[in-house]
């Protein structure tokens, strides 16, 4: 068995079901061309996973450890509840 190429690190955050929509339009906005991929618990959470498609080869390659961090970041602020106007 062999690798067919690189094995993908996906970008990951956690965010509040809630705050979802509020932050995809962010993350589609700044990571745009990268794929994201999200799983919802069963109590509200939602896992994101980012890939960053691959120029060569099959598979993805993975985000850079900026990216990565972007990435936390963005759902750290978007799961901060916002106070109301």
């Amino acid at each position: 068995m062999s690798y067919l190429g690189p094995i993908p690190r996906p970008g990951r955050a956690l965010v509040r079901g809630e705050r979802l929509a509020d932050t995809l339009p962010e993350l589609e906005s700044r990571f745009a061309g990268v794929a994201i991929q999200g799983s919802v618990s069963r109590w509200g959470e939602v896992v994101l996973l980012a890939f960053d498609p691959a120029e060569r080869g099959a598979g993805v390659v993975a985000l850079s450890g900026v990216t990565d961090a972007e990435l936390v970041q963005v759902a750290v602020r978007s799961s901060v509840p916002r106070r109301p106007r």
